[in-house]
């Protein structure tokens, strides 16, 4: 069978790894949730899980720094959460803060 064939059915494995994923992005939009209630006003959480959450990728692209930078990130400055089988995913919010923060300790502006 092709590998592009759409009717392959998931592994169970698979299966079991989409379920704990799906149940750790509902923890993630649990705490955007809280967070968008404490934000207080000052428009740092964005409006909806969608626009907040990036995959490696994305977020490498906004950074203008390589995937495993951002990788590293997420490891060093909690700036997203890794999930099961190795996924990463990134917030969006959290990420333009601390290139923000990192922008100013090196000067930039």
């Amino acid at each position: 069978m092709d590998e592009t064939d759409v009717n392959d059915t998931p592994t169970p494995i698979a299966v079991s790894e989409l379920r704990e994923l799906r149940r750790q992005v509902g923890e993630i939009a649990d705490r955007l949730d809280r967070a968008l209630m404490d934000d207080g006003g000052r428009g740092v959480v964005p409006n909806t899980v969608a626009d907040d959450l990036l995959l490696p990728g994305q977020a490498a692209k906004l950074a203008k720094r390589s995937e495993r930078t951002i990788r590293r990130w997420v490891k060093e400055y909690q700036i997203g959460w890794r999930c099961g089988s190795g996924s990463v995913l990134v917030s969006r919010a959290r990420l333009l803060a601390h290139l923000h923060d990192s922008d100013h300790h090196d000067g930039r502006t």
